[in-house]
């Protein structure tokens, strides 16, 4: 079983398809927000919604950011400031950044 994490940038909605589909061959992936909040406002607004409850369905997915955000959807994200992140990171076979 390999651990990857999904660092997500531009591409959300399908950097959530792709880790949804990685879990699928029982890797463990791990979903990371560095400065950057979910596009919730845009037109990829509902796949992203989507591919997040299918990883909670499965259950083996966690989540982490590393800014202050009060809107309540980030109650399941885990804050981690910039040390903690990076140390995180090195526990990871692969990174990918979407």
């Amino acid at each position: 079983m390999k651990k990857i994490a999904f660092i997500l940038y531009d591409r959300q909605a399908e950097a959530l398809r792709v880790a949804t589909g990685l879990t699928l061959l029982n890797d463990k992936v791990d979903i990371f927000l560095l400065d950057n909040k979910l596009q919730l406002e845009d037109a990829a607004s509902s796949l992203i919604v989507k591919n997040i409850e299918m990883l909670d369905m499965l259950g083996t997915v966690s989540y982490f950011y590393n800014f202050k955000e009060k809107n309540p959807f980030y109650k399941k994200f885990t804050f981690l400031n910039n040390t903690q992140f990076a140390k995180k990171l090195l526990d990871y076979n692969y990174i990918i950044k979407y």
